[in-house]
């Protein structure tokens, strides 16, 4: 199973095509909710913005108060640049990306249902897929996956 945002470009024809050709499953999230279960959105951009600011700070309390500052553009394209390495390398010290896919629910080990913590109530049981033969087409596919989704009413994500 393969599960991506709905930015038109990750399901065209060509892209499906490659996918049901290798008995991967395209499941699309609806637009609004990406915040709630994609790993960059969850582990990876807060914990930048975080480490990020953290630099900046450090930079401002080591130079001169803010009022005080004047760079050009050169000099503060070079200290974005760097603030920017900086809470990207803090980055991948803080975060385990393997694990934060595990900690969603989107890998798993064994072949039990998968439930995405962020969406309560909704689940999917990899056995019940039939990637035999007796598919046929794409629309198919999709009945036959809507079949095995169990979904119960989820609130309302604000």
């Amino acid at each position: 199973m393969f599960i991506t945002d709905s930015c038109s470009c990750h399901f065209s024809e060509d892209v499906k095509a490659l996918f049901k050709n290798n008995s991967v499953v395209l499941r699309i999230i609806p637009g609004g909710i990406t915040q709630y279960i994609q790993v960059l959105d969850i582990f990876v951009f807060s914990t930048y913005k975080a480490h990020y600011h953290d630099a900046a700070e450090e930079w401002i309390e080591v130079n001169d108060p803010r009022s005080t500052i004047k760079l050009t553009s050169s000099q503060q394209r070079i200290l974005r640049t760097r603030l920017a390495s900086t809470a990207w390398k803090g980055t991948l010290n803080s975060v385990n990306v393997s694990q934060s896919f595990r900690n969603l629910g989107y890998t798993w080990i064994d072949n039990s249902v998968v439930t995405i913590k962020s969406l309560p109530g909704c689940s999917f049981d990899p056995e019940s897929l039939n990637f035999g033969n007796d598919i046929e087409d794409e629309s198919n596919l999709v009945e036959e996956i809507d079949k095995v989704m169990v979904t119960e009413p989820v609130r309302t994500l604000k």
